[in-house]
């Protein structure tokens, strides 16, 4: 007969245990144990599956008489005598079993070897680690289109499953592997929080990031965990602290041709820009073109992973308009647009506030203040983030108070007064 656990991965097929708990309104680490057997079901979770699956009560019947195989965490103190007294009893069996055991004790015997594996290593799979990575991947290519506060919630559940499975006993690859997973998870997680405009909690997940990447041991993810980090110092208004990280970024990577450098470079380039150092922010903008020309075509991405054209025309444009070189920024600017996909309404939106800024340093300052309006206007409540409402509020600021009265100039004001009283 099957077991709840067999039953259950046989009725889900195709479907991902992501998408099967939230059909079900529990957690995928939930479902994922039930599994393996690692969990007993509860009445009420066997009736939520049995339902969105259509097995027709089932799960519900298995549920009854399911028992755990052990729960990974309690099975490195209960589990080992269990299996020591399954082993003497297997033992003493096939001594006083002529001719060979029987089906019955080899199944019994198969079933102790499972949980000796379990309990070797809980039911990480090589396999289950390429789902993580891609499950990572896919949530790196989501940052370019989904609304922050949309994928929060689903980095914050992936992040806890992970972390579960970090505080069991792992072998030293899938180990390093899911700590890699985990910075990832991390740096996303600060980024998000920037979006949303939460720097102080963005700067601690930033930490996480880079410790969870040092502790891998990979140099690459740890530039663009600091890449992540530096981002968030700057916008949290520390230009002095940006540009010390965004050097740290670089150095951290070496030789390795990575996003992170691009990234970190591109961010400097800004900062100097900011500081009105301008000599030191070309130079970075050279680093930041160069950067980009040696990554590997697997980088230059449109991802929170990666960096591509697009992303260095924004960051050249944002730079050359803190330095006041409007025709130069309106080029990068036009060129950014160009590349950058409707989908990608984040940067499409700073980019446009950029060139509002611009009109405004040129003296259009009607059309400055009626461009960054409609931006404000067309995008959805949920998409206005955080780093949006910021940028728009700079456009503002540039306008000189003798133009405050204009319509447009108030238009703007009407807009961004809801979410500055």
């Amino acid at each position: 007969m099957e077991t709840f656990g067999q039953a259950l991965r046989r009725l889900r097929g195709p479907m991902s245990i992501r998408e099967l708990a939230l059909l079900a309104h529990c957690g995928k680490s939930h479902v994922s144990d039930l599994e393996r057997g690692q969990r007993t079901p509860s009445k009420q979770i066997a009736t939520a599956l049995d339902d969105v699956l259509g097995a027709d009560g089932l799960l519900v019947t298995l549920s009854a008489s399911s028992t755990p195989t052990g729960h990974a965490k309690a099975s490195t103190t209960r589990g080992r005598p269990a299996a020591a007294a399954d082993a003497r009893s297997l033992a003493t069996t096939a001594r006083g079993a002529p001719g060979g055991l029987d089906p019955g004790r080899l199944v019994a015997l198969e079933q102790l070897r499972r949980r000796a594996t379990a309990g070797l290593t809980y039911g990480l799979s090589a396999t289950s680690l390429d789902d993580w990575d891609q499950a990572v991947a896919a949530h790196g290519r989501a940052t370019r289109h989904q609304p922050a506060r949309l994928l929060l919630d689903e980095l914050i559940a992936d992040f806890a499953h992970v972390t579960e499975m970090l505080d069991r006993r792992l072998p030293p690859d899938a180990g390093r592997r899911l700590t890699r997973t985990a910075a990832q998870l991390a740096g996303l997680l600060n980024l998000t929080l920037i979006k949303l405009g939460e720097p102080a909690a963005a700067r601690a997940w930033g930490r996480t990031a880079r410790l969870a990447a040092d502790q891998a041991g990979d140099s690459a993810l740890g530039s663009w965990a600091r890449a992540q980090d530096a981002y968030t110092i700057f916008y949290a208004g520390d230009i002095p602290h940006a540009v010390a990280t965004a050097k740290e970024a670089q150095a951290v990577a070496g030789r390795t041709p990575c996003a992170g450098v691009a990234l970190a470079a591109a961010l400097e380039a800004r900062a100097h820009a900011l500081l009105r150092q301008r000599d030191q922010a070309e130079i970075a903008l050279a680093r930041a073109e160069t950067a980009l020309d040696a990554l590997p075509a697997s980088d230059a991405i449109a991802s929170a992973f990666g960096y591509n054209e697009a992303q260095l025309r924004f960051h050249q444009g944002n730079a050359l308009t803190h330095l006041g070189e409007t025709e130069r920024a309106e080029g990068a600017q036009r060129r950014a647009l160009e590349l950058y996909p409707d989908s990608d309404y984040l940067d499409r939106a700073l980019v446009h506030l950029d060139r509002a800024v611009c009109l405004v340093q040129e003296g259009e300052v009607p059309e400055g203040a009626s461009l960054a309006a409609r931006v404000l206007q067309e995008l959805p409540a949920e998409r206005r983030d955080g780093i949006i409402l910021g940028r728009a509020r700079d456009a503002a600021r540039h306008i000189r108070p003798g133009n405050q009265a204009h319509p447009a100039v108030r238009d703007l004001h009407e807009l961004l007064a809801p979410v500055t009283s």
